[in-house]
């Protein structure tokens, strides 16, 4: 039900909820035009199914009605809730929903499984994702539709410790493309990303951050 005063929906759990066949995305333009007409819910949807296609099965069908509209209450609750840099609850009540296939039997996607842990932040006119399993040293970086830093500058990424900020290595403007992935090492123990743009090359001290993703 769509009305003038009730709360914006909530971009990012609708996303999910298409990414995983709980709601087709049919459904989601006609009850939510304005929420899927955003270009978040282009680039969640985006971000939600490359992140279900990495932990699942490749076979997916439709969640039980039941789970079904239980998801759908949550999206319309998080609508009155702030938003987070952090995205758990895809891989919890949302990734629920992906039944996959799998041994020749069905089995539901079981978001407890140690598994990866995936952040998200919004970087200039792009998003940032961080795909880092638990207690793991290595993070897959996605960085889209992030432009590239101007002439003379890097984007110079750390980590933050408990004592210490750790840069991690820097990106020029030849290493920013529209969509760019990259695996990076130094993320034990860190309890904070972030990336800043230093000029003149990379820097001994990070400057004031573009993004900063706390990492618990």
């Amino acid at each position: 039900m769509n009305s003038s005063n009730s709360a914006p929906a909530d971009v990012e759990g609708i996303a999910a909820l298409v990414a995983t066949s709980a709601l087709s995305e049919d459904e989601a333009r006609s009850r939510w035009p304005e929420a899927t007409r955003s270009p978040q819910f282009d680039r969640w949807l985006a971000i939600h199914r490359n992140t279900l296609a990495a932990v699942s099965a490749p076979e997916a069908i439709p969640a039980p009605a039941g789970l079904r509209k239980r998801l759908l209450r949550e999206v319309a609750q998080r609508s009155h809730e702030p938003r987070s840099t952090r995205a758990p609850w895809f891989f919890g009540a949302a990734a629920a929903a992906a039944i996959v296939v799998g041994a020749g039997a069905w089995v539901a996607f079981n978001p407890t499984q140690e598994q990866a842990e995936v952040y998200a932040a919004d970087v200039a006119d792009g998003t940032l994702t961080i795909s880092l399993e638990p207690g793991g040293d290595v993070a897959r970086l996605e960085l889209d539709n992030v432009p590239p830093p101007p002439e003379g500058t890097v984007y110079q990424m750390w980590v933050n410790t408990s004592d210490v900020a750790r840069s991690l290595g820097s990106m020029d403007p030849t290493d920013v493309t529209d969509h760019t992935q990259v695996e990076v090492a130094g993320f034990r123990d860190a309890s904070e990303f972030m990336i800043t743009a230093e000029a003149g090359g990379a820097a001994a001290a990070p400057s004031e951050p573009l993004v900063l993703v706390p990492l618990d």
